[in-house]
């Protein structure tokens, strides 16, 4: 799959000058958890490379918290920004919700 999906990028871009948006970073899939539960019980639910993760980041300073509406928007924003001034290709609003 990888080597098709590749071949077919360079087919557009030299067919149609079409560079394709990098989406490599994005997840092939959604993890939903219920955040009414408590912290050791979302941490239960998680496989054990996920918790190591989670504990480093918090240790390192990282925070997590439910977000509202108007934090995606910031979050969007920013990402758009980040990627207009780095010169690299992103996928629309509508495709990230």
């Amino acid at each position: 799959m990888k080597a098709f999906r590749l071949g077919l990028q360079k087919k557009l871009q030299l067919d149609y000058q079409i560079t394709p948006a990098f989406r490599e970073n994005m997840p092939t899939a959604s993890i939903t958890y219920d955040t009414t539960k408590s912290d050791e019980e979302l941490l239960k639910d998680m496989n054990e490379s996920c918790r190591k993760r989670i504990k480093k980041s918090i240790a390192g300073g990282m925070q997590y918290r439910i977000v509202d509406k108007k934090d995606y928007e910031i979050f969007f924003t920013k990402r758009q920004k980040t990627a207009d001034s780095k010169g690299f290709n992103t996928i629309s609003k509508s495709q990230y919700e």
